[in-house]
């Protein structure tokens, strides 16, 4: 839109041009001239940086024009105009146009052709006061490992907030826990699980912030400082390849494959001996893998050329050569009182260990083999109604899921392979959910995988790209994956659906063995147990304390 004629063309050109030059610009040639382009029929497009909106603080405003041009603005509301009695006017750009409160800033811009901008707005307010912050529930005590606790606030207008553990009290400088907006006067609950604190923060406590911000960007902030309960460090010893807890939670039983021994550490805190080794056995050579008959009389370990049965009640052991001299690994004893197993063969087989059956420490060959199968590791679900096995060998790695039928022998019915393919850096440990319906494994990349077990062709559902699993232990809940093993040294915290890395916890302590794949929890649910600096003869027990209760 053009306005009618209150000036030269030639004087606007020649104005800007001298202006130009003054300031060391220039609207015209090499040559001197500073006639306008003939053919110039566009405007010039003028912004304002910062753009209008709701501040916190004075701010300086800068108009610039996209070409050589005259700015005109007014601060007072009134559309600007050439000449007009409020009008400030300059060559482009026209910095530090001061603005502290309500404000309209008006303007427009006129180049050397005389194409004139229509005339813009900007609406500039201020919001100087933080908001109000009131916590409904403080974080008071000391938390277990698996706790969540419950931060509950409100605000007396929009907010919006972040919650974070640790930094130094900047947003953005602590480890992200939650966030979200916030209507005014609406009580928000945030969550706050204790795994994502340090693990054993006590006095002063681990840092936890929660900001608050307006749309104005007013900051308010709160620190708690929250207790978590210590992890505890106990020497085993010796190294340990696996363990396994009594029902009671009285006794653990560790296999020591460098020593070739079993041995029996007292978990019973009333015991004078508690925390030490009371009873060694040993095993056989080359130990692989054991597995505790239900009633915990025994426990059979596989080994070179068959098992070793040990009496736990007298602490003895017996041989049981295996038919062929076959190798065994992966032993998971069955409630019906057998135990199934593969052999560096390729060949399934099943033990009886019940003392009252005419077959008694009898190994019967499964009608299917793995022919490519050198070693196995089987994990029964919870409810026992699904096995899986992993196993490797000859350069390939697969997997089989068995169901377990009671009405029929042990592990009869098969399921076809998984996959298939190259050997991942270790069969690891895997995992059954309670329900039978997924596992939790390596994929071919020896990455964490979550697969479908409950048709007749099973199948991975998803995996991780970069978490390598050495070992994987679902929570008591299922709620979350504790992921270890190999040179981690530590864990870590995975959703058990997505795949996803919540966190990760040091073991502190830890040194060159890291952590072992096999975690472990008490059964009253209260602690878990992981061995770091495995594989070394100062293993020792990492122990969390999961709930204060």
């Amino acid at each position: 839109m053009m306005r009618p004629p209150v000036r030269s063309t030639a004087l606007l050109a020649s104005t800007l041009a001298l202006g130009l030059a003054a300031c060391g610009g220039g609207g015209g040639d090499a040559t001197g001239d500073t006639s306008p382009p003939a053919s110039d029929t566009i405007a010039p497009f003028t912004s304002a940086t910062p753009g209008g909106g709701l501040y916190s603080e004075a701010q300086f405003v800068t108009l610039s024009a996209s070409e050589p041009a005259i700015v005109y603005y007014t601060t007072d509301g009134n559309v600007p105009t050439v000449g007009g009695p409020t009008t400030v006017s300059g060559i482009s750009p026209i910095a530090d146009i001061f603005v502290n409160g309500p404000t309209t800033l008006r303007y427009f811009s006129i180049d050397l052709a005389g194409n004139e901008e229509f005339p813009k707005a900007e609406q500039y307010s201020f919001d100087v006061v933080p908001p109000g912050l009131f916590i409904s529930d403080f974080l008071t005590g000391t938390y277990g490992f698996l706790e969540t606790l419950d931060v509950a606030f409100q605000s007396d207008e929009v907010v919006n907030y972040l919650l974070e553990v640790g930094g130094d009290g900047t947003p953005g400088t602590g480890s992200f826990v939650s966030s979200g907006l916030v209507q005014p006067a609406t009580i928000q609950h945030a969550d706050l699980p204790c795994w994502q604190l340090p693990v054993g923060a006590q006095n002063p406590g681990a840092s936890v912030w929660l900001h608050v911000a307006d749309g104005a960007q007013n900051l308010t902030s709160f620190e708690f400082e929250v207790e978590t309960l210590p992890d505890v460090a106990v020497a085993l010893g010796g190294t340990t390849t696996q363990f396994e807890f009594s029902s009671d939670g009285t006794r653990a039983f560790l296999l020591d494959a460098v020593d070739e021994t079993i041995r029996i550490f007292d978990l019973d805190g009333q015991s004078p001996t508690f925390h030490t080794v009371i009873a060694e056995i040993g095993v056989g050579a080359n130990p692989t893998s054991f597995d505790v008959t239900d009633d915990e009389a025994r426990l059979y370990v596989a080994n070179d050329g068959g098992f070793t049965e040990v009496d736990l009640v007298a602490e003895t052991a017996l041989p049981i050569p295996m038919r062929g001299g076959q190798t065994p690994s992966g032993i998971a004893i069955h409630e019906k009182g057998r135990g199934v197993f593969g052999a560096d063969d390729g060949t399934f087989w099943q033990l009886d260990v019940e003392p009252g059956s005419p077959f008694y420490r009898m190994e019967t060959a499964l009608p299917f083999t793995e022919n490519l199968m050198t070693e196995a590791a089987i994990t029964l679900g919870p409810d026992r109604s699904r096995a899986l096995v992993v196993w490797q060998g000859n350069g390939f790695y697969g997997a089989r899921v068995f169901t377990t039928d009671t009405n029929s022998v042990l592990f009869l019915v098969v399921f076809p392979l998984v996959f298939e393919g190259p050997t991942p850096p270790s069969i690891g440990r895997s995992a059954v959910s309670a329900d039978g319906t997924q596992a939790w494994l390596g994929n071919l990349q020896g990455n964490l995988a979550r697969a479908d077990i409950t048709t007749l062709s099973p199948s991975l559902l998803n995996a991780s790209p970069s978490l390598a699993i050495s070992g994987v232990t679902p929570t008591p809940d299922e709620s979350l994956l504790f992921v270890s093993g190999q040179n981690l040294v530590g864990l870590r915290i995975v959703d058990p659906s997505s795949l996803l890395e919540r966190a990760f916890v040091p073991a502190n302590g830890a040194a060159n063995g890291g952590t072992s794949d096999q975690v472990r929890f008490t059964p009253d649910g209260r602690k878990a147990y992981l061995v770091r600096d495995n594989g070394l003869p100062s293993a020792e027990f990492w122990i969390l304390t999961l709930t204060s209760q």
